[in-house]
């Protein structure tokens, strides 16, 4: 996704933000990831906007590794190290 958005409304950003996907006691299922697993603000996403200086905002809690017990679950049932956001973005 982030790919077509690439063009002028990422390059150049000052500022690259995103919200939970779940909530800290509960999370919302495969189905919900799917559907926002195209929005994640990675490395790529921060390369694509050009601006080695570009901060990145995030309500918490944010769910960017394993080092919660929620981040080890998502991890073990989908494989993902991240949900809104990866670590490499910090």
């Amino acid at each position: 996704m982030w790919q077509r958005l690439s063009g002028e409304l990422i390059s150049r950003t000052l500022t690259c933000w995103a919200c939970s996907w779940v909530s800290p006691t509960q999370y919302e299922g495969e189905e919900r990831i799917k559907l926002l697993k195209p929005y994640q603000v990675n490395g790529e996403v921060v390369r694509l906007t050009g601006n080695p200086k570009v901060k990145f905002l995030h309500c918490l809690p944010a769910f960017h590794n394993r080092e919660t017990k929620m981040g080890e679950e998502i991890y073990r049932k989908y494989g993902l190290d991240g949900l809104e956001v990866t670590e490499e973005v910090f």
